[in-house]
C-alpha cells in the first residue's frame, strides 16, 4: 500500500471512530439523563363500567403532584385526556386527579367523587402513566406518608427511600383485586386512613389490613329514578348489580342521587342504619385551567 493510501486508510478508521465514539457519547449520556418525560392520563368521563348510571357533567379535574422535592396544584378542563411532565429519575411521584363536577342546573361546581390516581417509578411502563380510580387511594397514601414522616419519627430522607422502594404494585394490585372480586362491596376510602399510614411507615404492613367490608346493605332510596352513586368509582358496578348500597360502620356513607342531593347513612354496630338526604355542598374551586401540554 502506498504512503497516500495509507494515510487515507488511516484518516477513514479515525472518522469511522470518531462517529462511533459521538454515537455511543449521546447514548451514554441519555441513559445517565436525571429526568424522564412522561405522559399521564387521565380516566374517561363519564366512567363507562356502567352506562345506566347518571353521572354528573364534568367541568374539569383537579389535579395534585407530589414528589419529595416539590407539590403541585392545577385544573384541567374536561375533555383533557392526558398532559406531560419531566421527573426526576431519582424521586417519587404521586399523581392525584379529582373530578370537579357541575350541579344539576350547572350553577356551581363540587367535588364529590373521590380521585383517581397512580405513581413513579413503579406504575410507570414505558413513559406512560395511567390513572385510574383504584390507585387513587394509593396516591393520597404516598403523600401522607412523606408529609408525616417526621410526626412518625424519621427524616424526610429515610421517607423518601421507603417509599422509593416499597412494594406499590403489589399494593396497587392488593386494591385490584379486592375491588373486583364478584358480589363483594369493597371500598378502600372507608379504612382508617392515619392508621394505614402509621401502619405502613412501622414495617408491619400486610394486604390483610386492607381488609374491609360493610357492615350492612341497605335497598336503594324509595322513588329512586337513577342508580346511586358512591364516591369511589369501581364499586357502582356493584351497586348497580347488587342493587343495594354498602353502609361502612362507623363511617359516614355518601351517595349521590339525583337533582344535586346526596343520601348520607351511618351505621355504629352494622345493625342499625341512620340515613338523611341532603343538597349537594357547594365547593369554592380554582378554575383558572392549566394550558394543557
Amino acid at each position: 500500500m502506498g504512503k497516500k493510501n495509507s494515510c487515507l486508510f488511516v484518516l477513514k478508521v479515525i472518522f469511522s471512530c470518531f462517529i462511533l465514539f459521538s454515537t455511543e457519547s449521546c447514548s451514554v449520556f441519555e441513559s445517565f439523563s436525571k429526568t424522564e418525560h412522561i405522559t399521564i392520563y387521565l380516566p374517561a368521563w363519564p366512567p363507562a363500567e356502567v352506562p345506566e348510571a347518571q353521572y354528573p357533567v364534568l367541568s374539569g379535574w383537579q389535579i395534585s403532584l407530589f414528589s419529595s422535592e416539590n407539590t403541585e396544584y392545577f385544573c384541567l378542563p374536561a375533555g383533557t385526556q392526558y398532559f406531560e411532565r419531566d421527573v426526576r429519575k431519582s424521586d417519587i411521584l404521586a399523581v392525584s386527579a379529582k373530578p370537579v363536577t357541575l350541579s344539576g342546573d350547572g350553577t356551581f361546581e363540587t367535588l364529590f367523587f373521590m380521585p383517581a390516581g397512580s405513581s413513579y417509578p413503579l406504575l410507570c411502563h414505558e413513559e406512560k402513566i395511567f390513572l385510574t380510580w383504584e390507585d387513587g387511594y394509593a396516591s393520597e397514601l404516598m403523600k401522607s406518608v412523606y408529609l408525616n414522616c417526621e410526626k412518625d419519627g424519621f427524616s424526610k430522607e429515610k421517607a423518601r427511600d421507603f417509599l422509593l422502594h416499597f412494594n406499590w404494585k403489589k399494593f396497587s394490585n392488593v386494591i385490584h383485586e379486592k375491588t373486583e372480586k364478584e358480589n363483594v362491596f369493597y371500598n378502600p376510602w372507608h379504612l382508617d386512613f392515619q392508621k394505614t399510614t402509621s401502619t405502613l411507615v412501622s414495617g408491619n404492613f400486610s394486604a390483610i389490613k386492607l381488609n374491609i367490608i360493610p357492615g350492612k346493605e341497605i335497598l336503594f332510596p324509595e322513588n329512586s329514578s337513577s342508580v346511586p352513586l358512591s364516591q369511589y368509582i369501581p364499586e357502582n358496578l356493584k351497586i348497580f348489580q347488587k342493587e343495594s348500597l354498602p353502609v361502612y360502620t362507623g363511617t359516614e356513607n355518601l351517595f349521590f342521587l339525583e337533582k344535586d342531593l346526596l343520601l348520607k347513612a351511618f351505621t355504629e354496630d352494622g345493625k342499625k342504619v341512620s340515613d338523611t338526604t341532603v343538597f349537594m355542598p357547594k365547593k369554592t374551586i380554582e378554575t383558572v385551567y392549566a394550558k394543557k401540554n
